[in-house]
């Protein structure tokens, strides 16, 4: 499936199975406590943020420079 979430007022498409549904939920809250409470390389990452893939309990966030992903633990 795919949705469709604010990211620092930049939309983001995040990618997850349909299993997948309340890590949606969980997502939100970990990417607002990185950018609040995370490290600058975290927070400039976020800054160009491309894409979002959830895995299981993992988040994939893609950047827009197509070498950069960097992996989140939702739980």
């Amino acid at each position: 499936m795919k949705t469709v979430i604010e990211v620092q007022n930049k939309k983001v498409p995040v990618y997850f199975e349909e299993k997948s549904k309340k890590a949606l939920d969980k997502l939100i809250e970990v990417i607002n406590l990185k950018i609040k409470t995370g490290k600058r390389t975290v927070t400039k990452f976020l800054n160009s943020l491309d894409s979002i893939e959830i895995v299981g309990s993992d988040a994939i966030l893609y950047s827009s420079k197509e070498t950069d992903t960097l992996a989140l633990s939702l739980y």
